[in-house]
């Protein structure tokens, strides 16, 4: 079911396993629609003749907050340096957040950009910043006692291709998320990930801003570089050095760019020069 419709409304985020029950969980659950609705409302269209970033973040895991303020940190980013303010969105998994933001599921990340799809124009491209736990090929997704399925990086490419947005810039902040690459990567696409498919990455906890990776990307690199490309290397050698100096294994960033994406990001970094 897409927003706006008159389904039950945890029907937005249907893949949890709960206890019916348990009075908090079920409000929790009917606040959805409504939460959904309003987020969705204020997402503002896209402008003619203007290719402009939409923002998605996906706090998967509510455990630690570091989730929650880093795709936090990275929307507030994407307003201020890349002319998304109107068009950035957080679906999130954190106790703070169950009357303010969607939870972030499966279900939930598929009717967002399903919407959102339908504001973007077709040089428009979407930033969607994935941050959590991760294993081999998926993300945790587990809201305290809601246990969501996984989100797979098969479920991710499904709903993209589904949705039909065309320009994809996909940061995923978690261990073993280079393992998402192999079926995430087209010509349209630029993929950063926090570690190679086989290493963890770094910085979980419960009161950090960032993990490694996104203190590096969004919170130093970003601020001060419009391309992406460069905007990596600086923040790979910033990963690298901070690894090698506390003795951790190298996590190993991942990126790759499709080539039908990079003249796109060259684009809108020449507009938003230009506005400077």
């Amino acid at each position: 079911p897409v927003a706006g419709q008159t389904s039950p409304p945890h029907s937005l985020v249907g893949d949890g396993k709960y206890m019916p029950s348990d009075p908090a969980i079920e409000a929790a659950f009917n606040r959805q629609r409504a939460l959904m609705v309003k987020a969705l409302a204020e997402i503002a269209p896209s402008r003619p003749n203007v290719a402009e970033f939409f923002f998605v973040g996906f706090a998967g895991r509510a455990s630690e907050d570091v989730f929650l303020n880093e795709v936090r940190a990275a929307a507030d980013l994407f307003r201020r340096r890349f002319g998304a303010d109107g068009r950035t969105m957080l679906l999130a998994n954190n106790a703070k957040t169950t009357k303010e933001l969607p939870f972030a599921s499966v279900s939930s990340l598929g009717v967002a950009l399903r919407e959102i799809a339908a504001k973007m124009g077709n040089e428009d491209v979407l930033f969607l910043y994935l941050s959590s736990h991760g294993q081999r090929g998926r993300l945790s997704v587990r809201n305290g006692r809601i246990d969501f399925r996984d989100l797979r990086a098969t479920h991710l490419r499904r709903i993209l291709d589904m949705v039909g947005i065309k320009n994809r810039v996909l940061a995923i902040s978690a261990c073993y998320s280079g393992s998402f690459i192999e079926k995430l990567k087209d010509d349209n696409t630029l993929i950063m990930t926090a570690s190679a498919p086989d290493r963890v990455s770094f910085g979980c906890g419960h009161d950090g801003t960032f993990t490694y990776f996104g203190q590096a990307l969004i919170g130093e690199a970003l601020e001060n570089e419009t391309s992406f490309r460069r905007a990596f290397e600086m923040a790979a050698t910033i990963i690298e050095k901070r690894e090698k100096g506390e003795g951790r294994e190298p996590s190993i960033p991942q990126f790759l760019m499709g080539e039908a994406i990079e003249p796109v990001l060259e684009r809108i970094a020449r507009q938003l020069s230009g506005n400077r």
